[in-house]
């Protein structure tokens, strides 16, 4: 498993914009073998796709406890975070004092 720092995550967030609106427009056109080509090209670098549509988590190391980094299309930072086994619905704002380890070079 791949973990992500809060930075390295933040750095993919334009890449994922890009990302997303592409596979929108792929899956708009009935183009979903190519959507899934290009949404696994984004699991290959360890990011999770949760939703085809634009939602992702980010393996992070957080107090010492892997947790996701959240994102959701057309969100410009990553700015919440939740449990593994909490999902979308357990998102909490990322706050200073949360201790995310800064990087990782996996």
């Amino acid at each position: 498993m791949r973990l992500f720092g809060l930075a390295e995550a933040n750095a993919y967030v334009p890449m994922l914009n890009q990302t997303f609106t592409r596979v929108r427009a792929l899956l708009d056109a009935g183009e979903r073998d190519e959507a899934a080509r290009v949404l696994e090209e984004l699991e290959q670098l360890g990011i999770e796709v949760k939703a085809p549509d634009g939602l992702v988590d980010f393996n992070a190391m957080r107090d010492g406890e892997v947790v996701y980094l959240c994102w959701k299309f057309p969100e410009e930072t990553i700015s919440h975070w939740h449990r593994r086994d909490s999902g979308f619905a357990g998102r909490k704002a990322i706050a200073e004092s949360d201790g995310f380890v800064n990087s990782w070079a996996n």
